[in-house]
């Protein structure tokens, strides 16, 4: 299974952020122990690291990053991507960007907390619990 992480799920794990800690963890694991392909798009990295550095932790903001690049493989953002997310025409231009990345590479999902705010996406979208029962019933 090939899977999108959002960055709300990311940052669940990186800022061990409750209750949504431990199915987001569980998530990652999946990609860790490589029972599924995890990918981020390419803005997923200034995302993390501008949320956690607003937290006043520049060091852990570079880990932060460090982290993802080693669990996650990397969908890099081109022209087809931002003008597919502008066709798209959604309210939020950064999930616009999400999906677009999932739809051109082939994912099976996106995995996040923000269903309603992809209400339009060709690909699926589960969040972390739904994800892990879909990949537990296989």
């Amino acid at each position: 299974m090939r899977v999108l992480f959002d960055t709300n799920v990311l940052l669940d794990v990186l800022a061990s952020r409750q209750p949504h800690y431990a199915a987001s963890a569980a998530a990652w694991t999946l990609v860790e122990t490589k029972r599924i392909e995890g990918f981020v798009s390419a803005i997923s990295f200034n995302n993390a690291f501008y949320i956690v550095r607003r937290g006043g932790n520049r060091v852990g903001a570079l880990e932060a990053v460090k982290l993802i690049r080693a669990v996650f493989q990397t969908i890099p953002v081109d022209e087809a991507i931002i003008d597919e997310a502008i066709a798209a025409g959604a309210d939020d231009f950064e999930d616009g960007i999400q999906v677009a990345c999932a739809r051109s590479n082939a994912m099976d999902a996106v995995v996040t907390r923000d269903q309603d705010r992809f209400p339009a996406s060709p690909i699926p979208v589960l969040t972390p619990d739904e994800m892990l029962a879909v990949v537990t019933s296989t």
